[in-house]
């Protein structure tokens, strides 16, 4: 019925009915406050809810294929979402609560062509061998170091070279 259901764990009485979903909800987790709890579903989204209230107070609409899994994740004081998708990508979303809503930052990809990590901080990370991390900063991750000012690169230049194709 593409809906989230609440109950009261103590009693098993029913509680809220979450409604927004255009199809099946595949996965639910709570947030670690417990105070929200994000679904995925076939319709191609993740939405974010508020427990107490019901109000859905974010849709993350950016997939191409069914949401399989979601997983809240917490650091410090910032919160995650990660999202696993049946477009083959698992993406990892910043969530930020402002005076009025909540906004969504995607803060890196995996995908059909590669992993998009730019911006995601990896200082910290622990279990990261050194290929990852040097493959995730390669990438644009974050591993807490300054950048120099100096003009030096290691990106390619490939404005000058021209690519033949033949069908």
């Amino acid at each position: 019925d593409n809906t989230v259901r609440l109950w009261d764990a103590n009693s098993g009485a029913p509680g809220l009915t979450l409604t927004g979903h255009t199809d099946s909800v595949i996965s639910v987790v709570y947030s670690p406050g417990g105070t929200q709890i994000a679904s995925g579903s076939h319709d191609a989204t993740v939405r974010l809810w508020d427990i107490v209230s019901g109000e859905c107070l974010s849709v993350i609409q950016e997939f191409m294929d069914v949401v399989l899994s979601v997983v809240w994740k917490a650091t410090g004081n910032r919160q995650y979402l990660v999202s696993g998708s049946g477009d083959r990508s698992v993406r990892q979303w910043e969530l930020e609560k402002d005076a009025e809503d909540y906004k969504v930052k995607l803060c890196w990809s995996t995908g059909h062509e590669g992993l998009n990590v730019g911006d995601a901080l990896i200082e910290g990370t622990e279990g990261l061998s050194e290929v990852n991390r040097a493959l995730m900063k390669q990438r644009g991750a974050n591993d807490g170091t300054l950048l120099s000012d100096s003009k030096e690169s290691d990106e390619e230049d490939f404005s000058e070279e021209e690519e033949e194709y033949s069908f």
